[in-house]
């Protein structure tokens, strides 16, 4: 609620999203329609002219229409003047456009339904009517101030009888500010009591604040209107100052929001809303049709001229240009696109002229992706904010209470002459107390002492390219003791090239060890493969196609090429069960000491060849380990490489050998990461691999690096480091730290504040010193001073 969002499930059969708008709206809130939408999935609304329209006839042409190729599944719901279509699709197959187009060919006014951005014109309007309600306050208090304190003897002469001129001006004065700029907090409270059935801090705000209005006004009526009662001392502005000052915490909060919202609203303008589509005409030449960027499909030709932002993810085709990539990398320079190279949504397109194949819709962009962990992050709960509602759910009621108990013993010390009674009647003086004490306790620091945190250490995170899933993170992360790495594509660059090659045999005479190796490797995205295909493409001396081919996670890869089993991979996997050679033995020997990795080839169990292959260590990879080091933690790398080329990498970055472990399966380095949780560590394991998922899901706190990662690993991952670089990692930890300070901090603010200035407010210090008290005016200053830290 933090951010004004929440999502509910619903039988669509018995509501409709009108309906449910009501409902909320009934309950004292605002609501608006969010419609979720993903690369395989988009949300329509769809009109016909009012004269012509048949609800059941339209609701079932929009279902007979869309029973098209490509189209998965439709939701029709009725929604105000038409009806919002839901509609899954097949993305390689149909679009949004191609939906669009079918349903405007049976008449309908067809637009992507939009969302606000994130209730930041909600944010804005609560901002500008908090202000446009502090500025009138300020005004009426402005002269209630100087009546009241620094001219109390100011129209003291009474207009009739027991009523002066500066009462009547107070209560002139008071009474906007009370009912009607303090119209809001008593909806607030009458909502929560009625509605939610709790006390909350408006019902604080609202009986001290009455409290203090309501007797000076009856008070001063009664004594007008009876010779019985004299004139009374009145409170008009302890009521106005409050309300004065609690309006302008109020603001601050909205303000404090509304800058939340604004930070993840950033991300969101970065999506560019037009595209310039490439459509050719009936002469086959090139045309531009400018389109909404949301109707853009897979496979679309979109062209970028100077300036322009990308609108979504793809593939160059034509030209070339110098692309800032900072808004998604936090990298400065410029990087210089060409054919085949690929293109971000949210990009600046610097120079020179882009033809563009759309991969990615703008709702499954990288962009997208981004926007929407931010806000998952910024609207999730850690486990610390249950603590916080809990606290604050109870903290008002004994609020309550306690100013009820003050207002009695006051009450009683001043009929039995305890206390000086000369300057108030021992009910008004017990008045002063209680309101004091009910006005200065500030439950919202303790509710907002979680939320305003995590929204910002997210913001703060995304800003330094590490999205932040969920902010349980940050909870999880500060408690870290071990930082787990794999080695291929983590620590390492990922960049193998093959510095040598041993041939064992050949595979016929029709093809050759590199024909197959080539063939074998192809079929793997994984960076040894990669290299390895390279190195045998650039020999092969013909192309060959695989019949079928089978991955093995940790071991390599299984294809059948020309009627022969090739196998690529580990040494020990691909050779299973073959005595090898003096000569291969002494390659593996010489190779494994140099910490180089290697990859075998073999065919129908017979030994191809042997592959030497290095990859350095990133360059910031040492700096990273010792600070992580420095930080306390324990650091290690596991990895499916051989012992040796695990051995030499963490030689070089200075990690133990007894934290180095190698040949590892993915349920090796599954057990290996358990073992470490048993002896009750927590660990946070930083991967790039679709093998690592397993390791990722299971670690205390999953870290995928971002660029060029699998996608398995990053849905797995709870952290994603866009950047590609490892200090990711090291900020990661202390950027948690920082928040839980920050949130240790807060709750211990919140407490003092209310443990010294209740006490001090109920005056448990006047009988020792008699100043020593907060009076009901200034009480008000709580909600200030509370919630700013």
């Amino acid at each position: 609620m933090f951010l004004n969002k929440t999502e509910l499930s619903y039988d669509s059969a018995a509501l409709t999203t009108a309906d449910i708008i009501v409902i909320i709206k009934n309950a004292g809130f605002s609501a608006q329609f969010q419609h979720s939408a993903t690369g395989n999935q988009a949300c329509f609304l769809a009109t016909r002219p009012t004269y012509d329209s048949d609800l059941e006839k339209d609701r079932g042409i929009i279902s007979s229409t869309l029973d098209m190729r490509g189209v998965v599944a439709v939701n029709v719901m009725d929604h105000l003047a038409g009806f919002l279509v839901d509609v899954e699709f097949n993305p390689d197959i149909a679009g949004t456009r191609d939906i669009a187009l079918a349903l405007r060919s049976q008449g309908f006014t067809v637009e992507l339904a939009k969302n606000d951005k994130n209730g930041s014109d909600k944010g804005r309007g609560e901002m500008t009517h908090m202000r446009q309600l502090l500025v009138i306050s300020v005004i009426l208090e402005i002269p209630v101030i100087f009546l009241a304190f620094i001219f109390p003897h100011a129209g003291t002469s009474e207009i009739v009888r027991d009523l002066s001129a500066r009462n009547l001006a107070l209560f002139l004065l008071t009474t906007p500010i009370q009912l009607f700029v303090g119209a809001p907090i008593y909806r607030g409270a009458w909502n929560g009591l009625v509605l939610s059935r709790e006390l909350n801090m408006d019902s604080l705000v609202v009986l001290s604040t009455s409290c203090a209005y309501f007797y000076s006004t009856i008070a001063t009526i009664v004594a007008i209107s009876s010779t019985r009662y004299q004139a009374p001392e009145v409170f008009f502005e302890t009521s106005a100052t409050l309300m004065t000052l609690i309006i302008f915490g109020r603001y601050l909060q909205a303000l404090a929001r509304g800058r939340a919202i604004d930070a993840l609203n950033k991300l969101k303008d970065l999506q560019s809303p037009t595209a310039n589509l490439v459509v050719p005409d009936s002469n086959g030449d090139e045309m531009i049709e400018r389109i909404e960027s949301g109707y853009l499909q897979r496979r679309d030709i979109i062209k970028i001229l100077p300036s322009e932002r990308i609108p979504t993810d793809g593939v160059v085709v034509r030209g070339t240009a110098d692309v800032d990539e900072s808004n998604m990398t936090g990298e400065s320079v410029p990087v210089g696109k060409g054919l085949s190279d690929e293109v971000m949504a949210g990009s600046i397109n610097i120079n020179g002229t882009l033809h563009v194949r759309v991969t990615r819709v703008q709702r499954e962009s990288k962009l997208n992706d981004i926007t929407r962990l931010v806000e998952q992050a910024q609207a999730s709960r850690a486990p610390s904010q249950a603590f916080a509602d809990k606290i604050a759910t109870w903290f008002t009621p004994f609020v309550i209470a306690l100013g009820f108990t003050t207002y009695l013993m006051w009450l009683i010390l001043g009929l039995l002459g305890k206390v000086d009674t000369t300057k108030y009647s021992p009910g008004v003086l017990a008045l002063t107390y209680a309101v004091a004490v009910l006005v200065v306790s500030c439950p919202c620091a303790i509710a907002l002492a979680v939320p305003t945190v995590i929204v910002v250490g997210a913001g703060v995170g995304a800003r330094n390219g590490i999205l932040v899933k969920d902010g349980s993170v940050f909870e999880d992360a500060v408690k870290v003791t071990h930082v787990v790495f794999d080695k291929t594509g983590t620590l390492t660059q990922g960049q193998f090239q093959v510095v040598d090659c041993l041939e064992l045999g050949e595979a016929d005479s029709q093809h050759s060890a590199c024909d197959l190796a080539a063939t074998a490797a192809s079929n793997s995205e994984h960076p040894l493969s990669l290299a390895v295909t390279l190195y045998c493409k650039e020999r092969s001396s013909q192309s060959l196609y695989p019949e079928e081919s089978t991955a093995y996670p940790g071991f390599g890869i299984s294809c059948r090429v020309q009627g022969r089993e090739v196998r690529v991979g580990k040494v020990t996997w691909v050779f299973e069960g073959i005595e090898l050679s003096a000569e291969a033995k002494d390659f593996l020997t010489r190779t494994y000491q140099l910490g180089w990795s290697i990859v075998a080839v073999s065919s129908n169990q017979t030994p191809l060849m042997m592959f030497a292959l290095a990859d350095g260590p990133r360059p910031e990879a040492a700096v990273v380990v010792n600070h992580l080091k420095a930080m306390g933690l324990q650091v290690h790398v596991i990895s499916g490489d051989h012992q040796s080329a695990v051995n030499h990498i963490a030689q070089q970055l200075g990690i133990e050998s007894a934290h180095a472990i190698g040949d590892c399966t993915p349920s090796d380095k599954l057990t290996r990461l358990t073992q470490l949780q048993a002896s009750r560590h927590i660990v946070a394991f930083c991967g790039d691999g679709t093998n690592d998922a397993p390791v990722l899901a299971q670690a205390q706190v999953g870290v995928a690096l971002g660029a060029g990662t699998s996608g398995v690993a990053i849905a797995t991952a709870k952290v994603v480091l866009l950047t590609n670089d490892l200090r990711g990692m090291a900020i990661t930890i202390d950027l948690a730290r920082q928040v839980m300070a920050r949130i240790r901090i807060n709750f211990a603010w919140a407490f003092l504040y209310n443990l010294v200035a209740i006490p001090l407010a109920a005056g448990c210090l006047v009988p020792v010193m008699e100043d020593a008290r907060i009076p009901p005016a200034l009480a008000g200053l709580g909600e200030l001073v509370s919630v700013m830290p």
